[in-house]
């Protein structure tokens, strides 16, 4: 199934004829079955090529998933809008059960391994598309690699969120990987307008070989990011998230929900301000710094081998660089505590906001039989997912306290048949028992519907079944503690 735990590809035992050309096989293969089972998607003329990537890994892993609708919940602006950041596609897959990580200055054979392994990587590029004359900061989801007859990797396979498949030379990629910018070029002829616009795109630097990595929730632990490559992807996680918090939060006062709202608006102007601030700090500043003295450095090692004069002059200039590049990459870790500090005081003005949009939008994802693609059945899809992805869903959809709205005990009632048909019904009524108290996890899931759909829940959960005349059951508040 999709998704699943891939067959290992071992290297042929030592003394094998031909070694490196029969573990290129066998990875060619784990390849082509990843790719097999990556669905590919098109974000048509919408600016969501990170959603897109994200829809399909998250179809990848068995989770219902349409981008134009992650897009109401991560990037929620009409028209062109604005850009989603890794930070909201980690945290957006770990809240469906799934593990996801963002890194930082990644290496091709990562990228490898991790595909070899059946863990899907979305990278974040400069794309520079032939028929584009300037490259722009654009997702795309990474399904194998080539290599030559030694071994070395030549080209990188790529799933476009534009609808097609393309590889790309190694050289190319890493340069289009590293240092990630805004905007990555100024377009010759561009009035002074965009020609502003595209200068400051290029000066302020966001991500170096950045990518998100996915698996399963019940899989082995997948390597997460340390903590100076969290601090230094906090000040663009930061800033872009927020922006995008100040239209969730419009959006959420004009369906009705005016204090949740206010509290999104709030977490979004103080992320907008600190991100700002985390950016200007640690980015603008700090990288650019850093990357000056990488730059002078290199200057340095090439004098060195010059003439004696050259030599002092290639000395200079590489320990001046040198600590260019340590106070930029200090300043760097600076804007990132600016901007993790900022988050953290942001998080309880939006949580709530948060986690109702978050069920709204699966609710949509889970009944929407009718999306721009069409391939698999949503409740075939539903049986693919983890056990820990289901779990997720369900959390989800079933919160606390309040009252579940008819839609959404319809899509838990999917992932519910879902569960029992691939027989982990009592796992996830486990699961739910720290909600209802011990024992009381299937009672908790039941008092959670109401109707016909109460009915069929006690009757897959063996609990009695309600007459017409029970009261349904209020649901218990999660204990403090």
């Amino acid at each position: 199934t999709r998704g699943a735990p891939p067959t290992t590809v071992s290297p042929p035992p030592p003394g094998t004829a031909d070694t490196v050309a029969a573990r290129q096989a066998a990875e060619r293969a784990a390849y082509e079955r990843f790719s097999a089972e990556m669905p590919l998607l098109s974000q048509g003329g919408y600016n969501s090529c990170g959603t897109t990537s994200l829809a399909m890994v998250l179809e990848y892993f068995g989770v219902p998933a349409n981008f134009r609708i992650i897009d109401d919940y991560i990037r929620p602006y009409p028209g062109a809008g604005t850009a989603s950041v890794p930070g909201d596609l980690v945290d957006y897959a770990r809240s469906m059960g799934l593990q996801a990580a963002q890194r930082s200055e990644g290496t091709l054979e990562e990228l490898a391994g991790h595909i070899r392994a059946g863990r899907p990587c979305t990278v974040l590029l400069n794309y520079e598309d032939p028929g584009n004359p300037s490259a722009m900061a654009h997702y795309l989801n990474v399904i194998g690699v080539e290599r030559d007859a030694s071994g070395a990797i030549t080209a990188v396979q790529l799933r476009n969120p534009w609808g097609r498949d393309e590889t790309v030379a190694a050289a190319d990629f890493m340069r289009m990987w590293t240092n990630v910018r805004i905007i990555g070029q100024v377009p010759a002829g561009s009035d002074a307008g965009g020609a502003f616009t595209h200068a400051l795109g290029m000066i302020v630097p966001t991500y170096d070989r950045t990518y998100v990595v996915y698996d399963r929730g019940d899989a082995p632990r997948i390597p997460g990011a340390s903590i100076v490559e969290g601090l230094r992807n906090s000040p663009t996680n930061t800033l872009m998230g927020g922006i995008n918090q100040l239209a969730a939060g419009a959006g959420a006062i004009g369906r009705g929900h005016p204090l949740e709202g206010a509290g999104q608006i709030t977490a979004g102007v103080i992320n907008t301000l600190g991100g700002g601030a985390a950016m200007l700090v640690g980015n603008l500043i700090g990288r650019n710094i850093e990357q000056g003295g990488e730059a002078l450095m290199g200057v340095g090692r090439e004098l060195l081998d010059g003439a004696w004069y050259e030599k002092i002059g290639g000395g200079l200039a590489w320990l001046f660089g040198g600590v260019l590049k340590a106070v930029g990459w200090l300043l760097s870790l600076v804007g990132g505590a600016i901007g993790s500090l900022t988050k953290l005081v942001s998080k309880p003005f939006s949580l709530g906001a948060e986690r109702r949009a978050e069920g709204e939008a699966l609710t949509r994802q889970i009944l929407d039989d009718t999306r721009p693609h069409g391939e698999l059945d949503r409740d075939l899809l539903l049986r693919r997912a983890s056990l820990r992805s289901k779990i997720a869903m369900l959390e989800v959809l079933l919160p606390y306290v309040e009252r579940v709205s008819a839609d959404q005990q319809a899509a838990a009632l999917r992932v519910l048949r879902a569960a029992e048909a691939e027989g982990q019904l009592r796992q996830v009524v486990e699961a739910f028992d720290r909600r209802g108290g011990p024992g009381r996890g299937a009672q908790y899931i039941a008092g959670c519907f109401t109707g016909e759909q109460r009915a069929e829940v006690c009757r897959l959960l063996g609990l009695p079944e309600p007459s017409a005349t029970d009261p349904t059951p209020e649901v218990a508040p999660e204990p403090v503690g």
